[in-house]
Parts: C-alpha cells; structure tokens; sequence
C-alpha cells in the first residue's frame, strides 16, 4: 500500500509543476516582449521591479526566515509550503484547462511567449534545471526527509529571476559562434553579389511604414527581398538572406533597429548598405541609451558606414536630422513636407474622407499625388520612399501610379467595421509616443457616442516617461470616455493627464485580463461606438473585438 507521505509528496510535485509551468511561461513572455535583447530585459526589470518579487516569491523569504524558529514543528512548515504551492498550483490547473476549453491559451494563460529558437532553447534548459531539482529533491523525499528539499524549493523559487538570467546568458555564449558563422555566410553571401544593392531603413519611428511603401512602389519593376515585420535583429536579417536571398533578387530592402551604440554598425558591416533612409529621431527607447546625443550618433551610424558612391536619404523636416544632413559627405537627398526644408517637399497638401492628394516638387521634376488614405503624417514615410525609388531609376509618373495602390500594412490605423458591434480602429503594430498621438487624432475625427481606448503605456521613454504620459493621459482625456491600459506603468500619471482635461478617474481601468476587459466595455458594443487598439492588446481580446 502506498504511503500516505508518498501521495502528499506526488501532490506535492503535481502542483509545483504547474505552478512553474505557468512562471516559466512568464519569464518567456517577458523577455521576449523585450525583443529577446538583454539590456531591454534588465530594463524591463528596472521599469517594473514588482515582477521580481511575486505573491510566492515573498512567501518562500517569509518561510524561510521562520524556518529555522519551528523546531520540532516541522510539520507546520511542511504544511504551510504544501498549502501555498496547492493554491498557486490549483489556481494555474484552473488556467491551464480553462484555456483549453476556449481553444486559446491566450484568453486565460496569454503570457505564452510564442515559439522561437531562443525561447525553445530556453525553455528547455530551464526544464533541465528543474528536473534536477526534481531529482536531487525525490533523493531526500523517499528517504524520508522533508525539510531539506522544500528549502530547496523555496530557494528556487526565490531566485527564479536570477536563474532566469544565467540561463540567459549561457545562451548567447551558445548562440555565439552559430551567430557569427552566419553573419560570416550572410556578407559573403552579398559580396558575392555584384549587383545588388542594399537598402538600409533607420530612425527611431516609421522605419517599417517607409519599407512597406518602398517595397509596393518598387516590386513590379525588380525583383525585391525584404525583411518582414518590425525591428528585427541581425540574425533574424542573416537568417533571411541565407535562405531566401537569391541570384534573381536585384534589390534588398532591411529595418535598422539598435538599442545601444554600435549596433547599427555591427548590421552595416554585414549587409554593406547602398542606401541609408533616415526616417525620424525621437526620445522612444531614450532609456536604454542614457541621453539623446546617443540615440542621435547611434541613427547616424547608419549614413557613416555608406561609402563614397552611398546616397543617404534623410528626413529633413526633424530638426535634428537637419543637422545630420549638415554633416553628411556622400550623396544625399533631404525630404520633407515643408517648402523651405527638403530637395524634395510636398505642398499643395488637401486631405478629403479617406485620400490625400499633394504636389511633390523634386531634382527629377513635379507630379501631383493621391494616396488612398487620410493621414498627412504619413507623407514624410511616402517621400522617403519615394526619392530612394527615383534614385533607383524610376520616374514620377510611374510611382504616381504605384501611389494610387498603395496599402497602409494590416494594424496600421487599420479600420474594422464589424457586423453587430462598434467600429475597431486597430493601431497593436505601432507603439510609439508619435503614432499613439495620430492615432488619438484619428480617433477624434470620428462622430461616436463612445469612444474607447485600450493601449499599453509606452516603455524604455526613460525620464521624460512620466512627462510624456501626462501628455498621452490630458490627449485621451480630450478625445476618450473610457480608457483601459493592460500594463499599470505610468497609470498615475496618465490618470492625471486624463483628468486635468475632463474625464472621470473611474473611467481609467487597468486590465491585463481579456475577459476582464470584456467585461468592462461590454455595455458599449454597439454600432455607435468606436474602440481604438493601441499598442500591447492581447491577441484574443483583438480577434473577439474583430469577428463581433
């Protein structure tokens, strides 16, 4: 007959796993919604330090404080740790199944990072370590002893964050000469390739509007291989080049993104750009940099690895870069919407419902131009586009025509009207302190009896955060009647913001819970209201929201 103890201690070890599973999960999730980069996972940590010390985490220091002081007791510590991880492990069983009922872990268990190769290989090495405190502990359990390896527990518990991080950093020594074999692969790759030229897209926002607008400009004259989606990294460029990069493709068109200085040297090295675009400089990741002089010269990597026959294409109308422009040797184009500013400018700007027409005065001549969507702020990315497309060989009159085509990418400003519910304006691709004014502006344009805003606060805006999300609270207190955030940072002061222009503070909800959400705005799903989606919303909450 199996012991009493034996079946505690099974228990025991069922709920812990799930309880683990589920931290696991969060710690994947966390680090990469940090885009799998070190120095924005410890600022991560800096930004919200609460995720380093969880309801369980201050249990085990409780615990193990008074550990010492049971004595002949042991039973109430043995208990008290057998309570606490019944609690947290029943609480993640309820998660775990609830999420398979629905068919989507992401409604109640949506911190599940998505599945990647250092999220794979993370996941497995933590496993392991875990499984070894599994067994080391199953030692003690069957001889009997108990006090040992519920410390053991309590410990792992404690220092799961810090294990987290040595796991982290044994990655990247894996990882490291794979990655750098690659890179090796990837630029002889393109040296290889006599006729390609490489175009390089920087600045701190518009970098992934600009590079779609230029790839539909282009693609029907060359034969175009771009990177897909926003900021990615250096392996995820090489990765791309070595399998999909082929003797055909004329032209490769890749985001810059850095988060500390030499980064954006370290990818130029590699793809040897032709062209640098300059899309914009602004305070957004300011934190991960120190100051604003280096997120500047970091941007400005990009024009200085171009060669003598590189042409660098820069935004003009950002004060900033106007001074870049002064210090730039090569070839090089300004563009703005301003008259006086750019060799290349938009005047004449009328925006009608849902279109936008302007003249676009150029070295290569004048045309008049029509863009399919309302949004003035969106001409800069257009011209930048435009000059490197003209630069390539193309005319006016052929990229007036692409212009008339031209699609703003899914979940940009991307407007839902759905069949029994409110109009959804869906604006998760894009999250920075600019495209989340534009999207408040838009949002003001509409006639609505409601209007909601769920969004997530900015990150890594570094001391100006505060500041700038009083702005963002006073601009939602204008335009909004209900505002939920899914992430509590800076919820005071955009509460502030809010109120100071009208809104009520009951009407500011913090949220990370699809179905609490839900919940809160299901009284207003009607024709009559509108709902914008502004940065982190959950998946599933933006899916229910869409299909309604």
């Amino acid at each position: 007959m199996i012991k009493l103890q034996t079946i505690l201690i099974i228990l025991f070890l069922f709920f812990w796993a799930f309880h683990i599973l589920r931290r696991n999960f969060f710690w994947l999730y966390f680090w990469q919604k940090r885009g799998s980069r070190f120095n924005r996972f410890l600022n991560g940590l800096k930004e919200n330090p609460r995720v380093l010390l969880t309801k369980t985490s201050f249990l085990a220091i409780l615990f193990l404080i008074f550990a010492p002081f049971f004595g002949k007791i042991n039973f109430l510590f043995e208990g008290g740790v057998f309570f606490i991880y019944l609690i947290f492990g029943l609480y993640s069983i309820y998660l775990f199944f609830a999420s398979i009922l629905i068919k989507d872990f992401s409604f109640h268990f949506f911190l599940v990072p998505k599945i990647k190769r250092d999220v794979v290989f993370l996941f497995i090495f933590i496993f392991l370590i875990e499984s070894l405190l599994v067994g080391f502990a199953l030692k003690f359990f069957l001889g009997g002893e108990l006090y040992i390896p519920l410390v053991l527990f309590l410990l792992f518990e404690l220092f799961f964050p810090l294990i987290f991080i040595l796991v982290i950093f044994f990655y990247y020594i894996v990882s490291f000469l794979p990655n750098k074999f690659f890179e090796i692969k990837a630029r002889k790759k393109i040296k290889e390739k006599k006729n390609l030229i490489t175009i390089g897209i920087c600045g701190s926002y518009g970098k992934t509007l600009t590079k779609e607008f230029l790839y539909q400009i282009l693609k029907e004259k060359f034969n175009v291989l771009k990177t897909e989606g926003g900021g990615p990294e250096l392996k995820d460029i090489t990765r791309l080049i070595n399998k999909k990069l082929t003797k055909n493709h004329q032209l490769l068109i890749f985001e810059i993104s850095a988060y500390k200085r030499g980064e954006i040297s370290k990818i130029c090295k590699v793809l040897n750009p032709k062209i640098i675009i300059l899309t914009g400089i602004s305070d957004d990741h300011i934190a991960l940099f120190g100051n604003f002089k280096n997120v500047l010269n970091t941007n400005f990597e990009a024009v200085n690895s171009l060669k003598e026959d590189g042409v660098a294409i820069l935004n003009v109308e950002d004060k900033e870069i106007q001074k870049l422009y002064q210090r730039t040797v090569c070839k090089k184009y300004g563009y703005s919407t301003s008259e006086e500013k750019g060799d290349v400018f938009a005047k004449d700007i009328k925006i009608e419902k849902e279109r936008l027409s302007f003249l676009v005065v150029s070295p290569w001549g004048k045309e008049e131009i029509i863009l399919n969507f309302s949004f003035p702020e969106y001409i800069e990315n257009f011209l930048g586009a435009s000059v490197c497309a003209l630069e390539l060989g193309m005319n006016l009159r052929e990229i007036k025509e692409r212009a008339k085509n031209l699609n703003l990418p899914q979940t940009f400003l991307e407007k839902i009207i759905t069949k029994k519910g409110p109009v959804i304006i869906d604006d998760t691709s894009s999250h920075n302190f600019k495209s989340f004014l534009l999207a408040l502006d838009y949002l003001k344009s509409f006639k609505a009896k409601k209007k909601i805003i769920i969004a997530s606060p900015i990150l890594e805006l570094g001391k100006e955060a505060p500041t700038l999300h009083n702005s963002i609270g006073k601009k939602i207190g204008e335009v909004c009647d209900l505002a939920i955030f899914t992430l509590p940072l800076y919820l005071k002061e955009i509460k502030f913001g809010a109120v100071s222009s009208g809104m009520k503070e009951k009407n500011i909800y913090f949220s990370s819970n699809p179905r609490e959400i839900l919940k809160i705005i299901k009284p207003f799903l009607k024709k009559n209201t509108l709902i914008l989606l502004e940065g982190e919303v959950p998946a599933i909450l933006r899916k229910i929201l869409t299909e309604l």
